[in-house]
C-alpha cells in the first residue's frame, strides 16, 4: 500500500510536473512571439515613415518642376499631372482627369497618337510636338516618354519640356544669318 501511494504521488507529481513544464513553454512562446510583434510593429511604423518621405519627396519634386509632368493609360488620358503641366495646356489642373493627349496635341492626330503609344511599349522616346492651349496659342514641346506596366494595367509617364522661346530665338538667329550672308553675297557682287 505504502508503495502504491508512493507510485500514484510520483506519477501525480510527474503530471504535475509535466503540466508546469508545458505553461512555462506557452509562457515562453507568448513572451518570444509578443517580442516579435513588437518589433515587426516597430519596423513596420519605420518602414511607414520612410514611405511617408518618399511620397512626399515624390510630391514635391512633381509638383515643385518646371517642366509639364503627365502620366497617362494606354488609352492616352490622363491620370495624374502636375501644375507645370496644366500650365502647358492651358487648363486647370482639375479638368485634366481623364482628358485625352489628342485634346492639347496639335501636331499628332489620333491615331498618331496610338502609334506613339504602341512604340513606347519597346522603352522609352524622345519627340517633338505642339501643344494648342484653348485660347489657340501654340507651344512647340519637346517630349521624353517611359512607359511601364502595372498590375493594373500600363502607364506612359511624361515629362514634356516647352521650347518655344528656345525655338523664336533660334529662328530669329537663323533669319540674321541668313540676312547677313546676303548682305554680305550682295556687297561681293
Amino acid at each position: 500500500p505504502l508503495g502504491e501511494v508512493i507510485r500514484q504521488y510520483r506519477a501525480e507529481l510527474l503530471a504535475v510536473l509535466t503540466a508546469l513544464l508545458v505553461i512555462l513553454a506557452l509562457l515562453v512562446v507568448v513572451v518570444v512571439e509578443r517580442r516579435w510583434l513588437v518589433r515587426a510593429r516597430q519596423a513596420a511604423e519605420r518602414s511607414a515613415d520612410v514611405l511617408g518621405v518618399e511620397i512626399r519627396q515624390r510630391r514635391i519634386l512633381l509638383e515643385q518642376s518646371h517642366d509639364g509632368i503627365v502620366v497617362l493609360d494606354e488609352h492616352a488620358r490622363v491620370i495624374e499631372a502636375n501644375p507645370a503641366f496644366a500650365e502647358l495646356v492651358g487648363l486647370p489642373l482639375e479638368r485634366l482627369s481623364g482628358l485625352e493627349v489628342w485634346a492639347w496635341d496639335a501636331a499628332l492626330t489620333r491615331d498618331e497618337v496610338v502609334k506613339v503609344i504602341a512604340r513606347l511599349e519597346a522603352g522609352s522616346l524622345e519627340f517633338d510636338t505642339r501643344f494648342r492651349r484653348p485660347d489657340g496659342s501654340l507651344r512647340d514641346i519637346t517630349v521624353s516618354a517611359n512607359s511601364w506596366r502595372f498590375e493594373d494595367g500600363p502607364r506612359i509617364f511624361c515629362v514634356c519640356r516647352d521650347v518655344t522661346e528656345r525655338r523664336r530665338s533660334e529662328a530669329e538667329r537663323t533669319a540674321e544669318l541668313e540676312r547677313l550672308v546676303a548682305e554680305r553675297t550682295a556687297a561681293l557682287e
